[in-house]
């Protein structure tokens, strides 16, 4: 029936005590559709609580439905995390792919400003040639920071702080240094295959070394540079990073005294300073394959084979033999080196290795390994 003209129709309310039920999408549900290119162009924002439908949304790649539309879901807290996590993993995954790293810690970065890094690591030697007995140790503790400087290229500087020891000769001959380093350095891509870096190198070491029953300290100063070409190009699922390496540094060691007595007798030996110069090569091919994990971020096992060139060293590389008489090695030495690379959102690397670093030297075992951590801020 049709009120009269002038007379309000009652307002349906519900019975008292009673609310009526208001219809609630269930989270994740499909709640609408937008068209792909205007949401490509930017001209379709979404409420917060909405995204699309990550089984279609082209950064995780997805795509859009016959008709050219994209889902929109409801997105409770964990979707939007995980739609996040899911972004981040395949905008880094795709960077990695597509561009070699301009430095260790600036791999699958977005354009982050700053970059800070710890590199730590540990050498372990063995060497039974020609009767030298030789056992030493070796620590390196490095620290550095850099910042973009232009669209291609990073500076920086890094501190370092080492210690090594060794014992030849069964114990008759002892030796321990303890040194401090500086290094500023600079990287530059080339293109989204080749970058370069180069840096330059001042350290200063304490030395106590023991020779039977004499004993004596100096000190020593060196100052050297390197400079790095590295690639990076895609094979299949793989990743294929060539590098080239030189490395020069001149040290000098100041005189000094070994001291003690033979036979009781007090014996006082002069050691002149001395200077030599260290020069090394290096070629070494990286193969290495990302993976994706659930809630870690993606992991990047490597493996890196490369061969050393040493073309200028002390005494030009060659050693005693437990007779006393010189030997002569080979200037080539070749290194293996495994690991993985785990990035943990887009910020942070974490990166883990060991390496045998004497292939083709008989009785003589150097090992590696190295922990790396990077953040960019």
């Amino acid at each position: 029936m049709t009120p009269p003209i002038g007379v309000v129709p009652p307002e349906q309310r519900p019975p008292s005590g009673l609310t009526p039920s208001v219809p609630s999408i269930p989270q994740g549900q499909i709640v609408g559709r937008v068209d792909a290119a205007e949401w490509y162009a930017g001209r379709v924002p979404l409420p917060a609580n909405r995204c699309i439908d990550p089984r279609h949304d082209p950064r995780l790649g997805g795509a859009p439905l016959a008709d050219g539309t994209l889902p929109v879901v409801t997105c409770p807290e964990n979707l939007l995390r995980q739609h996040a996590q899911a972004r981040t993993r395949n905008a880094l995954e795709a960077t990695l792919m597509e561009q070699v790293p301009i430095t260790a810690g600036r791999q699958g970065e977005p354009v982050s400003p700053w970059n800070t890094w710890v590199d730590a690591r540990y050498t372990d030697i063995s060497d039974d040639r020609d009767g030298q007995d030789l056992d030493g140790e070796a620590q390196v503790v490095a620290v550095g920071v850099d910042r973009w400087v232009s669209e291609q290229a990073v500076a920086g500087v890094s501190f370092s702080v080492d210690s090594s020891r060794s014992d030849n000769f069964g114990g008759a001959w002892d030796s321990d240094s303890d040194g401090f380093s500086i290094s500023p350095y600079v990287a530059y891509r080339l293109s989204e295959r080749w970058a370069l870096d180069a840096s330059l190198i001042w350290r200063w070491g304490d030395n106590d070394t023991e020779l039977a029953t004499l004993d004596g300290s100096f000190d020593t100063r060196s100052f050297g540079g390197a400079l790095n070409a590295h690639g990076q190009y895609r094979w299949g699922e793989a990743l294929l990073r060539p590098t080239v390496s030189l490395f020069y540094s001149r040290e000098r060691s100041d005189d000094y005294d070994l001291d003690g007595k033979i036979l009781g007798i007090p014996v006082e030996v002069e050691v002149p300073g001395d200077s030599y110069s260290t020069g090394v090569a290096s070629v070494s091919g990286e193969v290495s394959r990302i993976y994706h994990t659930d809630h870690a971020g993606l992991i990047m096992p490597y493996a890196e084979l490369g061969v050393d060139w040493a073309f200028e060293q002390p005494n030009d590389g060659r050693y005693l033999n437990e007779d006393l008489e010189w030997e002569d090695p080979s200037d080539l030495t070749g290194t293996l080196r495994t690991g993985a690379r785990w990035f943990v959102g887009e910020a942070t690397l974490l990166e883990a290795s060991a390496g045998y670093l004497s292939i083709g030297h008989d009785d003589l075992d150097i090992w590696e390994g190295r922990l790396y951590l990077s953040y960019r801020f």
